[in-house]
This record gives C-alpha cells, sequence and structure tokens, in this order.
C-alpha cells in the first residue's frame, strides 16, 4: 500500500505515524526511528493478523470473526 504521511506523533518508545492510503485514514505504528516529513509517500506493507480494523459508520472494531 502506498501511504501518505499527514503527520507524525513522536510518543517515546514508538511513533505513530498518521496518513491515507487510497483516500481512506490509516495510522501505522513503527519504532522510535521513523520521522518521515509531512506529504511523504510510504510504502508499507502489514500482517493480516496484527492489524486492526474499524466500521466506518459506528467506529467500531470489527472482530477477527465478523471480517
Amino acid at each position: 500500500f502506498s501511504l501518505r504521511v499527514e503527520t507524525v506523533e513522536m510518543l517515546g518508545a514508538e511513533h505513530l505515524i498518521h496518513g491515507s492510503v487510497a483516500g481512506h485514514d490509516a495510522i501505522v505504528r513503527t519504532g522510535p526511528h521513523d520521522n518521515p516529513p509531512h506529504g511523504a509517500v510510504l510504502e508499507i506493507g502489514l500482517a493480516p493478523h496484527s492489524a486492526h480494523w474499524f466500521d466506518a459508520s459506528t467506529g467500531q472494531r470489527i472482530s477477527a470473526a465478523g471480517a
């Protein structure tokens, strides 16, 4: 996936990179060494068992059984 960076939250031991993938909001948790600039495009991958999915209309997390 290509993620366009909007902001980076520096939380000490980890960073949360906020951005968009194909027009959808996304947050990527990384180590403290990642600090991409606003507007950068990152190529990311994910392990499906490690991802958290949310219903866009309710904001509720979708369980693995319901995905």
